[in-house]
């Protein structure tokens, strides 16, 4: 199967998020921008803020899932990764990553959940030094 066939699934599969530290705003807006701020940096190609978003054990089971099922990329780190995938999406792809919409956030203390609009999954999402960081899994259905 070619990377380009697996990017959006395998990216999507293991995580969501934005960036360090919150826009100021409530949790659940926070939350929303931590998932659009991930699907957009990853469609522009912007891997740093991409894995920004992730907590680190998130990140690190993107590549490791990377090296295993993409041994091509011959990714070093996530930033890595998120770029040369970002590189292998097409058109539709970046539009679909850069559209997306959260339909529900739950907070609950330091966790939440978040569905996008088109999701098969609820993204997990954990807060850490007052930031919210994808911590697990979303699918958009096919």
């Amino acid at each position: 199967m070619s990377a380009a066939r697996l990017i959006v699934p395998l990216v999507i599969v293991l995580a969501l998020a934005t960036g360090c530290g919150g826009s100021g705003g409530s949790d659940e807006a926070d939350v929303e921008d931590t998932i659009t701020t991930y699907f957009a940096s990853l469609a522009s190609g912007d891997g740093r803020q991409a894995c920004a978003q992730l907590t680190g054990n998130v990140a690190r089971s993107l590549l490791a899932e990377a090296m295993e099922f993409l041994p091509e990329l011959r990714a070093v780190s996530c930033s890595d990764l998120a770029e040369k995938l970002s590189d292998s999406l097409g058109g539709a792809e970046q539009e679909t990553l850069e559209s997306i919409e959260v339909d529900t956030v739950r907070v609950n203390g330091d966790s939440a959940t978040a569905t996008i609009v088109g999701g098969t999954t609820a993204a997990q999402l954990t807060k850490e030094d007052g930031g919210w960081f994808i911590s697990g899994g979303l699918r958009l259905a096919p």
